[in-house]
């Protein structure tokens, strides 16, 4: 039986949509069909894969732009964080560059991480989701996230009764990738990871993982729950499992999920027996699941000293926060940490004022750095552009009425700084 809807309609009557709504609301269905439905649809250039979602915040980032600069009463912390910490990474890579440390290609990859996408998420496009109505921003999340888990399942199942997977070139996968599935470490035993339409089961998992908290507060169905935990556990990463169990527990500690949701906790108790009967399909022990090497991963802390810079190149592999200490240092690590982690704490300090959307985005954000510890896929899209719209949900004020809309006297001032926002659903 379903549960209540966690976004029910706002109780007063609500003008017609306005033209500027309807377009803000349609650009950002846009931006979730290709990157979390679709995330991994594209074509390869110059050796580096390029995905429509991706491609897709160009021309909506400069339409995003031109608007941006008639918008009154910006929220200020998105340009703190995009302009004073994520780009002064943008300067120590390209000064790595210059010393002969990375290759051009290798500049243009970071300079996107830690320049483009935080640009774009943040400052430019972050804003206009005071535009969409909370209700309109779980309904576009929740179908995405049903197809990538519903399409997971489906291959999952096809692999075990026939040994084969469906592709659709440029769409659920790389064009420049296709057949290649098998390939990107994705088979354990006799089975193959859950890997859905993001072609890495590590990646799937941590991505649905960040997910975790803001779904199960815009998914009104127990069975769509259930199958999203299902698949977290089927993608066969113990990083994914960790992660599960530990956004689970945030969620329970602060309050956003009830302790006693039976259905939950049946879900969760129901994927830890299939994970132990998966053991000896997968050929692992129970030793397994708590690898002190953490699957060899522990080797790249060897030789891991005090460094101002850090190493010529740069490498951020399965150990996010070692990574980029290894690659920037001590300065660089303090900045991309404070970069990381301000979204969360901005929450965190503002958390009774906030909506369950932006408790759900804080959580998730949590999940992913806590996650991040062990194996963040942080290179991989779209693992960091999720990581930055959670951020960008975080700093979303309310819903901003536009000048089609009645304003005076009607709508309460918004307990944070900034203009009147219209009621919506808590």
């Amino acid at each position: 039986m379903a549960s209540a809807p966690a976004f029910p309609a706002p109780q007063l009557a609500q003008p017609a949509r306005a033209p500027s709504r309807t377009l803000a609301l349609t650009l950002f269905q846009v931006l979730v069909l290709f990157n979390l439905a679709f995330p991994k649809g594209g074509i390869t250039a110059g050796g580096l894969p390029v995905t429509w979602g991706y491609l897709a915040l160009i021309p909506i980032g400069g339409l995003a732009f031109l608007c941006l600069l008639r918008r009154p009463l910006l929220s200020i912390w998105p340009f703190v964080q995009a302009l004073l910490l994520f780009l002064p990474m943008v300067v120590l890579v390209y000064a790595k560059f210059e010393a002969g440390g990375i290759s051009q290609a290798s500049m243009w990859i970071y300079v996107a991480l830690f320049g483009a996408l935080p640009l774009a998420t943040l400052v430019v496009c972050g804003p206009f989701l005071e535009d969409i109505p909370a209700e309109d921003i779980a309904r576009a999340l929740r179908w995405a996230l049903r197809f990538a888990v519903l399409w997971g399942l489906a291959n999952f199942a096809l692999y075990i009764v026939r040994k084969d997977f469906i592709e659709i070139p440029y769409l659920t996968v790389n064009a420049g990738d296709a057949g290649d599935i098998f390939a990107k470490n994705n088979r354990r035993g006799s089975l193959m990871k859950l890997v859905s339409t993001y072609n890495n089961g590590n990646i799937f998992g941590v991505c649905m993982v960040m997910l975790w908290p803001l779904y199960m507060k815009v998914e009104p169905q127990r069975i769509f729950k259930l199958l999203f935990i299902l698949a977290v556990v089927l993608s066969l990463s113990r990083t994914a499992w960790f992660g599960l169990i530990a956004a689970t527990m945030l969620c329970v500690m602060s309050g956003h999920l009830r302790a006693l949701n039976t259905s939950l906790w049946v879900g969760i108790f129901a994927g830890a027996g299939l994970v132990v009967l998966l053991l000896p399909v997968l050929g692992w022990t129970p030793d397994s699941l708590f690898n002190a090497s953490l699957g060899g991963r522990i080797r790249t802390i060897d030789n891991l000293g005090l460094s101002l810079w850090g190493a010529p190149e740069i490498r951020i592999p399965e150990l996010v926060y070692v990574g980029l200490y290894q690659s920037f240092g001590i300065l660089g690590f303090t900045i991309a940490f404070l970069a990381l982690f301000l979204g969360p704490l901005y929450g965190l300090a503002n958390w009774q004022q906030l909506s369950e959307l932006r408790r759900g985005a804080v959580l998730g954000a949590l999940s992913y750095l806590v996650t991040a510890a062990i194996d963040g896929a942080f290179v991989f899209p779209p693992t960091l552009l999720i990581f930055l719209f959670l951020t960008a949900l975080i700093y979303r004020r309310g819903l901003r009425p536009t000048a089609a809309e009645p304003s005076r006297g009607m709508w309460p001032a918004h307990r944070l700084p900034g203009a009147p926002y219209l009621p919506e659903a808590p």
